[in-house]
C-alpha cells in the first residue's frame, strides 16, 4: 500500500462499494472549503459540493461500434492538458472523464463532475497504482485490486454473495477493482465502459462508469450539495471520507483550470 495513505479508517456499516480503501491521507494541503449549509451561511453542516465545472472541451465523442451500450470518447488534447496540471495519469484521467461523458448522455440530470470521480479512484486505490501496481493501456491493472476479507474484525462482516467469482474468497466478500466495489453491488452496477462487451470490475474503464452510475442512482443533481454529500456518503458512510474526496475534487477542479 502506498505511504501516501495513512488513516485506517474501520467501517462500520456494509457498503456498496469503497469498504475497503480504508486507508485516507488528507488528500493534500488544500483546505476543506467553508461549509455550505441549506442557508447558504457558512458553518452550517456539511460540505458544499465540490468544483464540478471544469468541463470536459471535447470534440464531438464518438460512440463505439458494437458495444452493449453507447460508448464515448474524450478528446486527446484536452486529456493530455488535464493530466498534466492534474498529475492524474492520462490512462485514468481518460476513464474517469470518459465515464463522465457517458453517465452525462444516459442521466444527464445527474451533472456528476469528473472530479469527483478521479477523486475518489485516488482515495480507493491510488488510481489503480495501489502496492506498487501500474494501470496497463488496456485499463486493467497489473495484478488484480481485491481488499482484505470483510469478516467483521476489522471491517464490516459480509458473507459471500458470489462465490467467489470476483474476489477468490468463498466465505467472506471483498471489495475489488480500482474503485473497489463489492460483489453484490457490481452484479447490479457493473458496465462495460469501453465498449469490449465485457463489464470488470478490474478493469478502470468498466469500474469508473459504474461508479458514476451508482453515484448518479439516486437521480438527483450532484451541483447541489446536499445530493453531492449523500451520493458520497452512500459510497462510503464516513466524514473523513466524504471531506478527503472533497478535498481532493475541489484540487482537480482547481489545478485543471
Amino acid at each position: 500500500m502506498k505511504a501516501v495513505f495513512s488513516t485506517l479508517l474501520a467501517i462500520a456499516v456494509v457498503l456498496p462499494a469503497g469498504v475497503w480503501l480504508a486507508t485516507l491521507q488528507q488528500a493534500s494541503s488544500h483546505p476543506v472549503p467553508t461549509a455550505i449549509g441549506a442557508s447558504g451561511m457558512p458553518g452550517s453542516g456539511d460540505p458544499a459540493a465540490p468544483d464540478q465545472s471544469a468541463d470536459i472541451s471535447a470534440a464531438a465523442p464518438q460512440a463505439s461500434a458494437g458495444a452493449q451500450h453507447k460508448v464515448l470518447y474524450v478528446d486527446q488534447q484536452w486529456l493530455q492538458q488535464i493530466s498534466a496540471r492534474t498529475g492524474i495519469s492520462p490512462r485514468a484521467l481518460k476513464a474517469y472523464s470518459q465515464a463522465t461523458l457517458n453517465q452525462a448522455w444516459h442521466s444527464p440530470a445527474c451533472h456528476l463532475g469528473w472530479n469527483t470521480l478521479a477523486a475518489i479512484g485516488y482515495l480507493e486505490s491510488a488510481d489503480a497504482t495501489i502496492g506498487g501496481k501500474q494501470l496497463r493501456p488496456d485499463g486493467s491493472a497489473s495484478e488484480k485490486i481485491i481488499g482484505p476479507a470483510l469478516d467483521g474484525e476489522h471491517f464490516a462482516k459480509v458473507l459471500d454473495t458470489d462465490g467467489g467469482a470476483l474476489d477468490g474468497d468463498r466465505v467472506f466478500d471483498r471489495a475489488i477493482g480500482p474503485l473497489q466495489f463489492l460483489p453484490a453491488t457490481w452484479a447490479q452496477y457493473g458496465k462495460d465502459g469501453n465498449g469490449d462487451g465485457l463489464a470488470d470490475p478490474q478493469n478502470i474503464d468498466d469500474a469508473a462508469w459504474s461508479a458514476a452510475a451508482y453515484l448518479c442512482a439516486s437521480g438527483t443533481d450532484l451541483r447541489n450539495a446536499e445530493a453531492w454529500n449523500a451520493a458520497i456518503l452512500a459510497y462510503n458512510p464516513s466524514q473523513d471520507y466524504l471531506h478527503s474526496i472533497l478535498q481532493r475534487a475541489d484540487l482537480y477542479a482547481e489545478l485543471a483550470r
